[in-house]
């Protein structure tokens, strides 16, 4: 069977819309693609997107794994009061049911939600599991250092979950010491 009608009111196959077209089609001489040439460095740079840093006015301070551990046993030695420091552990829900620190907060909430201006800090109280974390974050306020610590362990950059969530707590008005542990070392 041919591909075209063959009866007289179709298009014939000799229509010119069937023929190759030279001016679709420019041809170039080898003399005249010679002359081209791509312009390109010899010792190319990739391209490597650079993140924003988090706002100076979060106050937000580096503290290692071990500064950590030593400030939570000071605060058990010292009168058992595990109320001073609030350890909002926001690796995925995953992570956090593999091993956690007994005291943290799970804090596994979209960035997408992170990132909403009207998302407060009471909507985010909603998304714990547990009444003991609802109990201990509800009670912000009365924590003195507030650490954050996620998957990464990198510095907070603009936009990041810890960032978002920094920005929230000062907002609001949090006058706690804000903190994040940054290094690989966050094995728990």
């Amino acid at each position: 069977m041919e591909p075209y009608p063959s009866n007289g009111t179709a298009m014939e196959r000799s229509s010119p819309i069937h023929r190759p077209s030279a001016s679709l089609c420019p041809q170039f001489s080898p003399s005249a693609l010679s002359s081209l040439r791509l312009q390109y460095d010899s010792t190319p740079t990739p391209y490597t997107p650079m993140a924003s840093p988090a706002p100076d006015d979060l106050d937000l301070h580096e503290l290692g794994s071990d500064a950590i551990a030593d400030l939570l046993q000071a605060a058990l030695d010292v009168n058992g009061d595990k109320s001073t420091i609030l350890l909002l552990d926001m690796r995925p829900s995953v992570h956090y049911a593999v091993s956690s620190i007994k005291t943290a907060v799970s804090v596994c909430v979209p960035n997408m939600l992170l990132k909403r201006c009207t998302y407060s800090l009471s909507m985010l109280t909603e998304q714990l599991t547990t009444q003991r974390e609802v109990d201990t974050f509800a009670n912000w306020r009365q924590f003195s250092l507030i650490v954050l610590f996620d998957a990464t362990g990198t510095v907070p950059v603009k936009g990041s979950p810890m960032c978002c969530i920094a920005q929230k707590f000062r907002k609001e008005g949090c006058a706690a010491t804000l903190g994040y542990i940054q290094g690989k070392s966050v094995r728990l």
